[in-house]
């Protein structure tokens, strides 16, 4: 069950994200960072420390996301945040293979854990 309560918000916040993308509330350029995104949320919820899976903080994280993606305003003001990461980071948004770059995602969790 507790495998389970983990997969959960990020399942529900992909989903959101992609409700977002949809109806137009997050800019279409940024679709192909949608996996960055979750990552991103969850570096930021737990301030880049990540609690261990047995830890009742785990929980606690997995419940603050839930909310997040619950509330669209929420959301999106927390992925406007994440957007303003990415564009500090990435120099081309159109670029699909640097997408696929593991020192993309080094970088944008080493700049997520610097604003927290």
């Amino acid at each position: 069950m507790k495998c389970l309560f983990l997969i959960v918000p990020c399942v529900f916040l992909l989903y959101r994200l992609e409700y977002l993308f949809r109806n137009k509330m997050l800019p279409a350029q940024y679709r192909k960072y949608r996996y960055h995104m979750l990552m991103l949320v969850k570096y930021d919820f737990c301030k880049g420390k990540i609690p261990e899976l047995n830890a009742n903080k785990m929980d606690n994280l997995c419940y603050d996301i839930l909310q997040c993606a619950n509330d669209n305003t929420t959301l999106v003001h927390e992925i406007n945040k994440i957007i303003v990461v990415i564009d500090r980071t990435v120099t081309d948004l159109n670029n699909q293979e640097h997408t696929k770059t593991a020192t993309l995602v080094d970088t944008l969790r080493k700049e997520i854990e610097k604003n927290n």
